[in-house]
């Protein structure tokens, strides 16, 4: 589970909360082990990545150059813009 929420020292944090039974071996004792990890440097990480990942699509498909990606291994095509597609006349 993941909650935002501002804790007043530090500000807004987004916390992943994960809880488990734990059995005991001896008695009828019930544990339950609660962990809080703060995801909130992970989560703008994620955030940052596909917005640099949506500007990149948008400059790839709107140039009005023919760019074309080849894997470098395998020599094999991966990608191909949609000006390089109307340049070899492919729909």
């Amino acid at each position: 589970m993941r909650f935002n929420t501002i804790f007043p020292p530090i500000g807004r944090r987004i916390v992943s909360l994960n809880a488990r039974q734990i059995k005991c071996l001896t008695g009828n004792v019930q544990t339950i082990l609660v962990a809080f990890k703060d995801i909130t440097e992970r989560k703008k990480v994620e955030e940052a990545i596909g917005i640099s990942e949506l500007r990149y699509r948008r400059l790839f498909e709107s140039a009005e150059d023919g760019i074309l990606i080849i894997d470098a291994n395998t020599g094999m095509i991966k990608d191909v813009n949609p000006f390089m597609l109307s340049c070899w006349d492919i729909t």
